[in-house]
């Protein structure tokens, strides 16, 4: 009988590592569609600098 070159407990957890590493990034993505699209639209355009007495505010 032929055992594995790399015992299941490492390559198990090697996995565990990836789907939660993939899921962080997932929930990144997802954060940053509905900021951008969702909290920007409410909060409006961000208004250009206003110069008072020749000072940019």
């Amino acid at each position: 009988m032929l055992w594995p070159i790399v015992p299941l407990d490492i390559i198990e957890e090697y996995v565990w590592k990836a789907q939660f590493s993939f899921h962080t990034l997932v929930v990144q993505a997802i954060l940053f569609i509905a900021i951008l699209f969702i909290v920007i639209p409410i909060l409006g355009p961000i208004s250009p600098p206003k110069r008072i007495f020749g000072v940019t505010i």
